[in-house]
C-alpha cells in the first residue's frame, strides 16, 4: 500500500508541475493575443471573448507563478 501512495504522490506532483509549466508559458503570448483583438476590432464584435482571454491570462499568471524553467 505504501508503494501505491508513493506512485500516487509522484503522479500528482508531476501533473502539478506540468500544469504550472503550461500556465507559465501560456502567460507569455496571451497579452499579444489580447492586444491583437483590440487592434483588429474583434473586441467590438465579441467583448465576452476578450474578457475571457484577460481572465485566462490572470489565471495562468497566478497558477504559473511558482514555475522555474530549467535552463
Amino acid at each position: 500500500m505504501s508503494t501505491l501512495r508513493t506512485v500516487g504522490a509522484v503522479t500528482v506532483d508531476a501533473c502539478a508541475t506540468l500544469v504550472r509549466g503550461v500556465a507559465f508559458w501560456a502567460t507569455i503570448p496571451l497579452p499579444v493575443l489580447i492586444a491583437s483583438t483590440l487592434v483588429t476590432g474583434f473586441v467590438a464584435s465579441s467583448p465576452r471573448s476578450v474578457v475571457a482571454l484577460v481572465a485566462l491570462n490572470v489565471v495562468c499568471a497566478v497558477v504559473g507563478r511558482n514555475h522555474s524553467p530549467a535552463l
